[in-house]
């Protein structure tokens, strides 16, 4: 499918020679993000889960984007993990084996981490001051809103989206910590 869209691209001149490796990568990563969606909507409809699914996604890509956290090698192996992650997100949400107590302790412990120490760069994708200012503004973003959803979805007793939020917040704390101790592990070594 990248092929054709390339090839329609390069025939029409709207992609110069020198860049078609770009727009390859570009496609590739769509083509993988598509896949991974319908992967996941499957295992939802499968699950019945769908809703979960849509509020947990909405509560997680905002914050995720912008406070960074563990990368996968490569993109096949972050497609994979993702979708395990999900499935794992889904599988406890439906036995609902959460009390509240616990979900509250998980999203104080992922804001808590995504304010003092967003944005968790990526080795290979450092950033600059300015970079690290906006992605940490809108990571506390992310999070605000992510916390409005649960308070929301307490107070109108919806479990839906106290167990979304709460499993985004917490993800992110599993995603950033690891990142913070070897970054400290780096730092002492030095």
């Amino acid at each position: 499918m990248k092929n054709l869209v390339l090839e329609k691209l390069q025939g029409n001149q709207l992609v110069d020679e020198t860049n078609i490796n770009i727009y390859r990568y570009g496609l590739e990563v769509l083509e993988l993000k598509a896949l991974a969606g319908i992967v996941a909507l499957i295992g939802s409809l499968f699950l019945k889960t769908t809703g979960f699914l849509f509020l947990l996604l909405m509560c997680l890509i905002p914050i995720r984007k912008y406070a960074g956290g563990l990368h996968a090698s490569n993109k096949y192996v972050c497609f994979v993990l993702t979708e395990l992650i999900l499935l794992a997100m889904e599988g406890i949400y439906k036995a609902r084996c959460l009390p509240l107590g616990f979900m509250i302790a998980l999203s104080a412990m992922g804001i808590l981490l995504i304010v003092l120490r967003a944005p968790v760069e990526s080795i290979k994708h450092p950033l600059n001051t300015d970079q690290k200012r906006k992605y940490q503004k809108r990571a506390i973003l992310g999070a605000t809103g992510t916390v409005v959803v649960f308070i929301l979805a307490t107070v109108m007793e919806y479990i839906d989206g106290q167990y979304a939020a709460s499993l985004s917040l917490g993800l992110m704390f599993c995603l950033l910590l690891p990142l913070e101790y070897m970054k400290k592990k780096t730092m002492l070594e030095k």
